[in-house]
């Protein structure tokens, strides 16, 4: 009779750990992406909709090579998967949302990015810009690798407002990416 107690009560519990365990694991899961989708929106805002911190977020994913597919603002399976390639390469937890860890590493992306395109460019450089901004449209002047005269800077402003970029008159990494598009024609 003992044995029968013992043998029912080892089946329960073996039965208990094979449903109870996926089914707490899950909870789990389900649990720790709502506070990862929590704390992301803490950081960020919602992302359902169009955010410019989620087309921020994009853009310097793009700029750092990954694609987050159109930098339209809402936060997609592109940008997920994007953001999760993000963190694997910084070491971070790869979970796709955008936790405070994850947007330090972006906003340091941003800032070497920055830092590497406020290096004085050569005069041929200087040069391209000027011809891209012909092609663009956007500028009349002589092409003479002097991007520091008003003229010039007008151009880059006008341009920058045209592409929704910062609209500094400085020719910084995204503007750069803009404009060389009107350099492979």
């Amino acid at each position: 009779m003992k044995l029968k107690y013992v043998v029912i009560f080892i089946v329960f519990f073996v039965l208990a750990g094979v449903f109870i365990a996926p089914l707490r694991n899950y909870m789990n899961n389900l649990f720790s992406k709502d506070k990862a989708r929590s704390e992301e929106k803490q950081l960020i805002g919602i992302v359902s909709v169009y955010n410019p911190q989620v087309q921020l977020i994009q853009k310097i994913l793009k700029e750092a090579h990954y694609n987050p597919g159109v930098a339209d603002g809402v936060m997609g399976a592109k940008t997920r998967a994007a953001i999760k390639n993000f963190q694997k390469d910084k070491g971070l937890q790869p979970t796709g949302t955008v936790d405070s860890k994850t947007w330090d590493a972006l906003k340091k992306e941003e800032g070497a990015r920055k830092k590497q395109a406020s290096v004085q460019q050569p005069k041929d450089k200087k040069k391209q810009v000027q011809i891209a901004l012909q092609k663009a449209g956007f500028y009349k002047g002589k092409i003479d690798g002097e991007i520091n005269k008003e003229a010039t800077r007008e151009a880059v402003k006008a341009f920058q407002k045209a592409k929704s970029l910062k609209v500094d008159g400085i020719v910084g990494v995204r503007t750069w990416a803009e404009l060389s598009e009107y350099l492979k024609e």
